[in-house]
């Protein structure tokens, strides 16, 4: 029972994260046997803001956008086909080939998904093929490839507030598109410029400043990447597995937090943005040229190929800082949203914003700058434990989360915003 979209029957409030839109060929069925649920859909995996007892009920919800406001909003699921509770959900996306969505739960230690899209939504774990990790941010590419973004904050560099970069970028390679439960789940290996052509790991960018830290984020540069396979299916099985440890063995790159990435639309999936969410903490030292605001990375190579090569596109400047999620609004025009956190917020007297980055723009020439559309404020369901004035620890504030577009349709306290072009 959810009797207000945000708060649960347990009082906990809950945030739908990152967003699906979907349209259908034909209407999907709810609750009720009787009505016309329509064919445009956007599917929420909630995370928990709070515990009951010690754990986080997760939930998957569906808005149906051409219902009326009686049945706009259908619980899919909240255990999974085993009859476990769902865990607190993160990231989503649609598996056109296995027709379901996948869910993570950005926790090792917690199962990663898939979901049917009707009514009610069958659930599985799928973690014994994908892994468990941090994962957040998931995209599908045109041979049904899995890339997934992982967020995990890795241990403070001595006597800082900076962050050594912990979490990777992955890709689950199915035996045959739509296939979950069979393939290989490889991590990305980026290679120094050096003369030894080292691979950057954890290790070479632990030191204060590294070398491998400040290369990875100096405009104009670019790097040599390869694809590393962790953990076989037909050779390794499926129990499920933390796909952090594997990385981390096979000498993967790791980011400050690289949150989500969409691929660029005309590119024939060549080109993959994604960003890192950075140190979310203004005092860092390593805010300007490193990383600790946040940057958008791009990837580009062939969809399926073993090799790819990566570049800075866009360094946060503290007026930008936290990004999170993020979707593509045009062939040239991408959005990244805000996370920054409590303690950011406070530094910055600020709430998240949404912004804008083209990507044919060189961010490196000053004169070039991201564009605001959207500043945050506060919703009452948010602040109901926060202490009366100012920002701080658990103040209640939101994120600005999974932003999506549709296909220009328009359909109709946490609320979900549809901004409608004006063209």
């Amino acid at each position: 029972m959810v009797p207000t979209q945000g708060v649960n029957d347990e009082a906990q409030k809950t945030e739908p994260d990152e967003n699906t839109y979907l349209s259908f060929k034909h209407a999907l069925h709810g609750a009720d046997p009787d009505y016309y649920y329509g064919k445009h859909f956007l599917y929420q995996g909630h995370e928990a803001a709070a515990s009951v007892g010690g754990v986080k009920q997760g939930l998957i919800t569906r808005i149906n956008l051409d219902a009326d406001p009686a049945h706009r909003v259908t619980l899919l699921a909240t255990t999974d086909s085993s009859g476990a509770k769902i865990t607190t959900i993160d990231g989503s996306r649609w598996d056109p080939w296995a027709n379901k969505l996948i869910f993570t739960t950005e926790n090792a230690n917690a199962p990663t998904y898939s979901a049917t899209p009707n009514y009610p939504s069958t659930v599985d774990d799928i973690s014994g093929s994908l892994g468990r990790g941090g994962y957040e941010g998931v995209s599908l590419d045109s041979e049904g490839t899995v890339i997934i973004a992982e967020d995990q904050s890795g241990p403070a560099k001595p006597g800082t507030t900076a962050k050594a970069p912990h979490s990777f970028l992955l890709r689950f390679v199915p035996d045959s598109p739509g296939d979950l439960d069979n393939g290989k789940l490889q991590v990305l290996q980026v290679l120094s410029n050096d003369q030894d052509h080292h691979p950057i790991t954890e290790a070479t960018q632990t030191p204060l400043h590294s070398p491998d830290q400040v290369a990875l984020h100096a405009y104009g540069s670019s790097f040599h990447a390869k694809w590393v396979t962790i953990h076989d299916t037909s050779v390794d099985g499926h129990t499920p597995f933390n796909a952090n440890t594997l990385a981390h063995t096979a000498d993967g790159t790791p980011f400050k937090r690289p949150e989500n990435g969409r691929f660029r639309p005309g590119t024939s999936f060549k080109e993959y943005y994604f960003d890192e969410t950075g140190d979310t903490n203004a005092t860092s030292p390593e805010n300007v040229n490193e990383g600790g605001w946040c940057s958008v990375f791009k990837l580009t190579g062939n969809p399926g190929a073993s090799t790819a090569r990566l570049s800075i596109f866009y360094r946060c400047t503290g007026t930008t800082a936290g990004f999170d999620n993020t979707t593509f609004l045009s062939h040239d025009l991408v959005t990244f949203v805000e996370d920054a956190g409590d303690g950011l917020h406070g530094q910055r007297n600020a709430l998240d914003s949404g912004w804008v980055l083209d990507v044919t723009q060189d961010y490196s020439d000053p004169d070039n700058q991201a564009v605001r559309w959207l500043a945050e404020g506060r919703d009452p369901s948010a602040t109901i434990d926060a202490a009366a004035g100012g920002f701080g620890k658990n103040d209640g504030d939101n994120e600005i989360t999974g932003t999506e577009v549709s296909d220009g349709d328009t359909h109709g306290d946490n609320r979900t915003y549809e901004v409608v072009s004006a063209r």
